[in-house]
């Protein structure tokens, strides 16, 4: 990535170079899965809200230069507060896939229109998560069955709390659409909102999924399912399902999953312990890492390229992001700031998160990120190699 043009400044604490991408506060979609980068690391595609509308926006990382790539859509004031958060980019191109209007849409960041790829089914759904294959050809999402009943009883623009999950039937379907064909695969279907989604990046018809805290758990579960297969096989953590255990991704070699945990210690009152899991596939061995440091509180902690170091944010976006290099002898993460803009606690719009949800560049060598400060939020890169 080039180091010019933008607004780049150091960061006072960690005096890494930062880069401000964007400005004047963007209505941006709120969750890590709505920007990518291009397969070059010139680019990369994001969701952004103007008013009741919903556009895919490209910015050029090496001169901060913004346009809007394709648009507008209906926003989630029209289609549900679910339905927006879904842009993947697709592998080893300048191209990406989002949901909108119910359907599967493409662009390419060179044409700037985008090319509707095949219609959803017309049940009443939402899009809880989504994935492409590395290979390019499967856009992978779930389609939760949520009715007017339940969104009435949502909160926030992101999920909603356990008592609604308890209180109501709430079902995800597993689909894929071929990106090249249209074609679309209903694949299963699972008795639990399905949240998190990650396609294994060397073996396209094997999915890694999580059910979010709900029906028939308790906790947040990890499952591997092969299309085609019967059933699915649950991703045991080290405390067999007993701790929240969510934002799990798979790594680049497609044998090992990363994850984070949460868990109390006796007596129940105690405070709550928050880790961040390697699971080994081959082996079924989870190693499982807490920190040196207690108050820091794992929320998204993503493997670089290179599979060698993580990088974490913090709950409600607070105290910047971290390198972790887990040491497996100790079990216990080494832990490196990577950088101190965080989020503040001044208010923010509903459809708006504080989280950070940061993605590596595709060399390895930058983390992108948001920040919301001061009411606004903006999209921010920090040098990590």
């Amino acid at each position: 990535m080039n180091a010019t043009g933008g607004t780049t400044f150091t960061d006072p604490v960690t005096s890494r170079t930062v880069r401000r991408l964007t400005a004047g506060g963007l209505n941006v979609s709120p969750y890590f899965n709505s920007y990518a980068w291009t397969a070059d690391g010139d680019w990369f595609f994001f969701l952004r809200l103007d008013g009741h509308e919903l556009y895919v926006m490209g910015c050029e990382v090496a001169t901060g230069h913004l346009h809007k790539v394709s648009g507008p859509f209906p926003g989630p004031q029209a289609e549900g507060s679910m339905t927006w958060p879904t842009l993947n980019a697709i592998p080893g191109t300048r191209a990406a896939t989002f949901v909108a209007e119910k359907a599967v849409w493409r662009l390419e960041i060179d044409r700037g229109k985008a090319e509707k790829v095949a219609e959803l089914p017309t049940r009443d759904f939402d899009i809880g998560d989504s994935d492409v294959s590395s290979d390019g050809r499967w856009h992978m999402m779930g389609c939760v069955w949520m009715n007017d009943a339940v969104r009435a009883e949502l909160v926030t623009a992101g999920w909603p709390p356990d008592a609604v999950f308890r209180k109501r039937q709430i079902g995800t379907q597993l689909l894929r659409v071929n990106l090249d064909s249209g074609a679309t695969e209903e694949l299963w279907e699972e008795p639990a909102v399905v949240d998190h989604i990650s396609v294994n990046p060397t073996d396209a018809d094997l999915v890694l999924y999580c059910h979010e805290g709900a029906i028939p758990y308790r906790y947040g579960r990890m499952f591997l399912r092969r299309v085609g297969d019967e059933s699915s096989l649950p991703v045991r953590d080290q405390r067999s399902g007993r701790v929240w255990v969510t934002h799990e991704c798979w790594f680049s070699d497609g044998r090992r999953i990363a994850y984070h945990g949460l868990y109390r210690l006796d007596p129940p009152e105690s405070p709550l312990v928050h880790y961040v899991g390697i699971y080994d596939t081959a082996r079924q061995l989870p190693h499982e890492y807490t920190f040196p440091d207690a108050s820091l509180s794992a929320w998204h902690s993503i493997p670089s390229p290179h599979g060698d170091r993580l990088v974490m944010d913090q709950r409600g976006g607070q105290d910047g992001l971290f390198l972790l290099t887990p040491d497996q002898a100790t079990g216990i993460c080494h832990v490196e700031q990577l950088t101190s803009i965080c989020s503040d606690g001044a208010a923010i719009p509903r459809d708006q998160w504080r989280e950070q949800d940061p993605i590596w560049s595709p060399d390895g060598k930058w983390v992108l990120f948001r920040a919301a400060l001061k009411g606004e939020i903006d999209v921010y890169a920090v040098e990590a190699g």
